[in-house]
C-alpha cells in the first residue's frame, strides 16, 4: 500500500491543512494508493488539504483514492480540499481512482481497501480488519456534508462518490470528470441536498442522485453540469419542477 495520513477508530478526527503529493511512485502494484483515509471514526473533519500526484501517469493498478472516509461514522464534513491524480492529468483508464470516496459501512456488505483489508456489514454496524487486527464498529447515522471542494478524475470511475445511510448537503463543489464513465458525481443518501456544484467533462459528465425508493426526499437547485443532473440514475433527468433550476452547460 501507499498511504499518506490514516486515521483508524477515533471519537473525533480532523486532518486540516496538510499536503500529501508524490504518493508511492515507484509502486507499481499496491493494492490500494489513498492520499488520506479516514476509517471508523465517529465524527471526521476534512478541510483545507491539497492531494496531487497520486501515482504514477503512466499506468495504474488497483484503487486510488484521493480522500477517502470509510464508515461507520456519525457525521463527516469535507470541505474546501482538492484533490487530483497527477499534475492535473487524468487517470490512467485502467485503474481506479475516485479523488474523494464517502461510503457507508452498510452501502456494501463488503468494501475492500487493500489485501485482507475491508469493512464488512453486518446487522448492528461494521467488523473492520485491517490486515493484522480486526474490530467491531457499532452503527452510525452517517450524514455528510460535502462544501467547495476541487476534484478532478475520470477513466472508468466516479470521480465523486458520497454514498451513506443517512443525509448528504453537497454544494458548490467543482469536479472535473474525463473518461469513459459518464457519472462524475454521484451522491447516495436518504435524503440530499445539492446545491451550486459544477460537474466538467468533455464526455458530458453528469451528477446523479440516488435516493433508493425516498425519491421526494431531495433539493437540486443551481446545478451545472455537462451531460444533466439526473435522479435515480444516468440518463434518468429531473422531475419537471426542478429541471429548469438546474442547467446543462459544456
Amino acid at each position: 500500500m501507499a498511504l499518506g495520513i490514516v486515521l483508524l477508530r477515533a471519537r473525533s478526527a480532523s486532518v486540516v491543512g496538510n499536503e500529501v503529493a508524490r504518493l508511492g511512485l515507484a509502486l507499481e502494484r499496491p493494492a490500494l494508493r489513498a492520499g488520506i483515509l479516514m476509517l471508523a471514526s465517529e465524527d471526521v473533519r476534512v478541510s483545507g488539504n491539497v492531494v496531487d500526484e497520486a501515482g504514477p501517469a503512466a499506468s495504474l493498478l488497483g484503487l486510488a483514492v484521493g480522500i477517502g472516509v470509510l464508515g461507520p461514522f456519525e457525521s463527516t464534513s469535507i470541505s474546501d480540499n482538492s484533490a487530483r491524480y497527477s499534475g492535473g492529468q487524468p487517470p490512467p483508464p485502467e485503474g481506479r481512482w475516485h479523488a474523494l470516496l464517502v461510503q457507508s459501512a452498510a452501502a456494501a456488505s463488503l468494501l475492500r481497501f487493500g489485501d485482507a483489508k475491508a469493512t464488512v456489514a453486518t446487522s448492528d454496524g461494521a467488523v473492520v480488519l485491517t490486515g493484522r487486527t480486526a474490530f467491531a464498529a457499532a452503527a452510525r447515522s452517517e450524514h455528510a456534508g460535502v462544501a467547495s471542494n476541487t476534484l478532478s478524475g475520470g477513466g472508468q470511475r466516479t470521480t465523486c462518490i458520497v454514498g451513506v445511510t443517512g443525509d448528504v448537503v453537497a454544494q458548490g463543489n467543482q469536479c472535473q470528470h474525463e473518461g469513459e464513465e459518464l457519472v462524475g458525481m454521484l451522491l447516495q443518501a436518504r435524503s440530499i441536498i445539492a446545491t451550486g456544484n459544477r460537474v466538467r467533462g468533455r464526455n458530458k459528465a453528469m451528477l446523479v442522485l440516488d435516493l433508493g425508493a425516498n425519491e421526494i426526499n431531495f433539493t437540486a437547485l443551481g446545478n451545472i453540469t455537462a451531460g444533466g443532473t439526473h435522479l435515480g440514475v444516468p440518463g434518468g433527468g429531473l422531475p419537471a419542477i426542478w429541471d429548469p433550476l438546474n442547467v446543462i452547460v459544456p
